[in-house]
């Protein structure tokens, strides 16, 4: 008797769990059906950072707010839809409360992303770029700006943010993150030597890149940008 109860709580047990995997696998997938042309749509804007539809915006937004809501555990739908505000924040004149309010919005999905993958410096670079653009200088800020260094110090798309505005808070930096914006500096200008020229000569820091440019095409490149600029003032 006392076997075939036991059996019976195992086969229960078993049909219990099998319902729930079906459950949140169905779940899992219908979310990403939803965010599917959204991607699509988003890889189009990411060019541009340009939105000329805003009924079409909201559409994206919705959408991946559902697949969100299906898959609250997808540190990726959480940074794409920080990614949708920060680009709406984008659309408006820098100082107006729409554009607060879209960038309040961006860096709250920002730091959900954070949450759900600690690990994700593409993430923390942006939740910091966001806190940067809406003045909100705190210890939140810094502490994304150093995980972003030390979690994707090869990544690319990780450099130039970090490059950037740690440059901009370099006065706010401790010695320690000085120097480790330092030595994110010297690997991009390794990584991506023409894109940080361009940078450089953009944002006004070119006397500290220009001490790590031992290639004479760079430096060339860099005299050339640096005349183009002077012919345009």
């Amino acid at each position: 008797m006392k076997n075939k109860l036991l059996h019976r709580l195992f086969i229960f047990s078993a049909l219990t769990l099998s319902v729930c995997l079906l459950y949140w696998s169905a779940r899992f997938m219908w979310a990403d059906v939803q965010a599917m042309p959204v991607r699509n749509v988003m890889s189009q804007w990411e060019k541009t950072l340009h939105i000329e539809n805003i009924e079409e915006w909201e559409r994206a937004s919705t959408r991946l707010q559902a697949a969100f809501e299906l898959n609250p555990l997808s540190a990726d739908y959480a940074m794409d839809l920080g990614r949708l505000n920060e680009w709406q924040a984008l659309q408006q004149r820098r100082w107006t409360q729409h554009a607060h309010q879209y960038r309040k919005k961006a860096i709250y999905y920002f730091r959900i992303a954070t949450q759900l993958r600690p690990s994700w410096g593409f993430a923390w670079a942006h939740l910091v770029q966001s806190k940067i653009s809406n003045q909100e200088l705190d210890e939140e800020a810094i502490a994304a700006l150093e995980k972003a260094m030390v979690l994707a110090p090869w990544e690319i798309g990780v450099q130039s943010k970090v490059i950037s505005i740690g440059l901009t808070l370099w006065p706010n930096l401790s010695e320690d993150m000085q120097q480790q914006l330092s030595r994110e500096l010297e690997r991009a200008v390794q990584l991506q030597p023409r894109a940080m020229i361009q940078q450089a000569v953009q944002q006004a820091w070119v006397e500290r890149i220009k001490p790590l440019l031992n290639d004479e095409d760079d430096l060339n490149y860099l005299a050339s940008l640096l005349k183009t600029q002077n012919k345009e003032q």
